[in-house]
């Protein structure tokens, strides 16, 4: 019995000896910051071709448990937002502890930078597979610009249409698609608010916003309708878990007035941010001769709410609302005021769940409502006459996403299911709505090391229009360490809006009356895209793609004829019509005191309707910009823009008369701002746009040289 014992106790020793000593093949370290040697939390730290990975905490250390990884040589890489990605040769021995800190720089280019819109998943810019255009938050800080229509238009391959008069918008076009083939997102979340089919993105404060992520050509596999020439995603300032301020004063020409201030906290774990904005602007006359101004005046007031709770390390769960309020008036005539309202609301619910490893699964709910009111006021009395019932657009949302990765692929796929209402004087019945069920999923296959293919698709089933498919493929070839190439194919689709279909309506003042038609068959697109990027970790970062799209049933409106002395006009699928061009862009970073940067866009198409190019296209596009940084923290940047001529068609009541064109001249921008430290947290800027002083009162707004200032504190 004795023996007995001695073996069981000595086996007992032995399991606990074996315990110990297990579990102890890790890697320890700490992530800190080359200049200023303070911890970068949430770094990602892997092991190249494993399943092994682990983030820094909110001291910037780390641990990686490798006891499942057989010992040898390997890889270890890290990456953080902004910052140069991390490669060391390491060997691994087992039951050994390798202590390896990691000291990352900052980076100039925008390659190590997380993107999300290519493939609905985080991946480093200069990994993701889908070609993606970022504007990073030291670009929109530099530029001096008011909100995202002022940011894009010197973005290349970015056509953005301001119009001063009537409802005041700013809308955008990629690769020759209008505003109604281009989905706006904020955080992922779908923008609604149309206006004759036009949404208007200045709208969006450029305070609100830390980055954009531009994704062109089709992508209705992973969006939906609407996405048939691209994605705009803005993603707004996040949540951080210590006390944070800033706000900003900004004064301009014309009375122009950009004010807005942000604030987070750290509150019982949780994290809100809170931003505040208002605008306003006087407008402007440049010809005084006649009673009708040429620039609308404005208020526009702007709050959003994130809250941020981390349960755990795998239960994270975002809430947030947005709210927009503005007020747009104009001279019409000797008479009225027209007077434009628009009221806009969103919430939004996301949870992620980290559960499983290396899995992921997240749901979203959202909520939008969009109100549009139009009323004139009685010039010699200011008295409001009413107009219509308002407009009211609404929207609710809900997807459940999930991804999951592998050393050698990465899928993810969700289900969705969304409806949209509208309610308007203007269309037929007064009321409408419709919804829609999809799916998508998407894998990416990494066949080698210099090889990823990606392979989805989406499906839909539309109450209206029935069941669709939308296919993609895209391949990178990573021929070494710094370029890449990429190719892909995807189809696009956009179903007709509530205008398309039931609008019936009558302006007395030029006498039309246009109407919906009820027979519109979905617009779909092929988009074919070829793209090379090349880059130095230091010094340059260059990209040149090439798109060719056709698209079928585009939806155009159609003179059918007069009734009653009317003229009629209805929408119809009358448009078939090819796209192609090429987009150049590259940062050059040749010293430390001097950023560059140069883009340049051409752009082609034809319709077979006119049996021409389309009409308000510029073939030739070039943008500049310049930064250069003295003693002191003071700060030239000088931007450029040239844009070639186009032309439109003129006709009588409407109707394009082939051959007859109106040729708008081509034109150059010059703005120029100094940013300069005043105090401590605080910082100036002045600077003046359109520094040449162009002015174009037909197809404006250019109102000739705007002078600005701002005051920024930052804590």
């Amino acid at each position: 019995m004795k023996r007995l014992f001695n073996i069981t106790l000595l086996l007992n020793i032995l399991l606990f000896a074996t315990h110990s000593i297990a579990g102890n093949t890790k890697i320890l370290g700490l992530v800190t910051d080359a200049e200023h040697s303070e911890p970068l939390v949430a770094a990602n730290i892997y092991i190249e071709g494993t399943q092994f990975g682990s983030t820094s905490s909110t001291t910037g250390e780390f641990e990686l448990n490798l006891d499942q990884l057989e010992p040898g040589n390997y890889t270890l890489i890290c990456s953080y937002i902004g910052y140069y990605e991390y490669q060391a040769s390491i060997q691994l021995i087992k039951n050994q502890t390798l202590k390896h800190n990691i000291v990352l720089k900052e980076s100039a280019l925008t390659l190590d930078q997380i993107v999300v819109t290519g493939t609905r998943s985080e991946r480093l810019l200069k990994h993701s597979p889908v070609s993606t255009q970022l504007i990073k938050k030291e670009t929109i800080i530099k530029s001096g610009a008011s909100d995202l229509a002022e940011l894009l238009s010197s973005t290349t391959g970015v056509n953005v249409t301001s119009n001063g008069i009537g409802t005041g918008t700013s809308t955008v076009e990629l690769q020759g698609f209008g505003s109604e083939h281009v989905m706006i997102l904020v955080d992922g979340m779908k923008m609604i608010g149309r206006v004759d089919g036009k949404l208007d993105v200045s709208q969006i404060p450029s305070s609100l916003i830390e980055r954009i992520e531009i994704v062109k050509g089709a992508t209705s596999t992973l969006y939906g309708s609407e996405a048939m020439g691209g994605v705009i995603n803005v993603i707004t300032k996040q949540p951080k878990d210590e006390l944070s301020f800033d706000s900003n004063i900004k004064y301009g020409s014309y009375g122009k007035l950009d004010t807005d201030f942000s604030v987070g906290s750290d509150f019982l774990g949780f994290q809100p941010l809170l931003n505040v904005s208002y605008r306003k602007h006087d407008g402007y006359d440049l010809d005084k001769k006649t009673t009708r101004t040429d620039a609308t005046s404005y208020d526009k007031y702007q709050t959003q709410l994130k809250v941020r709770k981390q349960f755990s390390e795998y239960f994270d769960v975002i809430l947030q609302t947005h709210f927009h309020d503005e007020v747009q008036t104009i001279t019409a005539n000797d008479i009225f005021k027209n007077r434009i309202s628009n009221d806009y609301f969103t919430a939004n619910t996301k949870i992620e769940h980290n559960w499983i490893k290396n899995a992921k699964i997240t749901t979203i709910s959202e909520f939008s409502t969009y109100n549009h009111h139009f009323d004139q006021i009685v010039i010699s009395s200011g008295f409001l006459k009413k107009g219509e019932a308002p407009t009211t657009e609404n929207l609710f949302k809900n997807e459940i996403l999930f991804s999951h990765e592998s050393h050698d692929y990465k899928i993810n796929g969700g289900v969705g299911f969304e409806t949209e209402s509208l309610k308007s004087d203007r269309i037929k019945n007064t009321e409408a709505d419709r919804y829609v069920f999809n799916s998508f999923f998407q894998n990416e296959l990494i066949l080698s090391s210099w090889t990823t293919i990606v392979l989805g698709g989406r499906f839909d089933k539309h109450s209206i229009f029935g069941e669709q498919f939308t296919p993609k493929a895209s391949l990178m070839f990573s021929p070494s360490y710094n370029n890449r190439i990429r190719l892909s194919y995807a189809q696009g689709f956009r179903v007709p809006t509530f205008k398309d279909r039931l609008l019936d309506y009558y302006n007395s003042s030029v006498n039309y009356l246009i109407k919906g038609n009820l027979d519109l068959r979905p617009e779909h697109s092929n988009a074919y895209n070829l793209g090379f990027e090349f880059w130095s970790e230091k010094q340059y970062h260059s990209r040149l793609n090439f798109f060719y799209n056709r698209i079928s049933n585009l939806i155009d409106y159609q003179v059918i004829g007069k009734v009653d002395g009317a003229l009629h006009i209805t929408y119809m699928n009358v448009e078939n019509a090819q796209t192609w061009g090429a987009e150049w862009d590259m940062e050059y970073y040749p010293t430390s005191w001097l950023e560059t940067s140069i883009g340049y866009n051409y752009f082609d198409s034809y319709s077979k309707k006119t049996k021409t190019p389309l009409q308000f296209k510029p073939k030739h596009r070039v943008n500049l910009r310049f930064s250069l940084s003295f003693p002191n923290n003071i700060v030239l940047n000088i931007l450029g823009q040239v844009t070639s001529k186009k032309f439109s068609f003129i006709g009588e009541d409407f109707i394009p008369i082939d051959g007859n064109k109106i040729w708008i001249d081509g034109y150059y921008l010059v703005n120029a701002n100094i940013n300069f430290p005043v105090w401590n947290q605080v910082s100036g800027q002045v600077g003046v746009n359109n520094l040449n002083d162009y002015v174009d009162k037909v197809w404006g707004p250019m109102p000739g040289r705007e002078f600005f200032s701002s005051i920024k504190i930052n804590l």
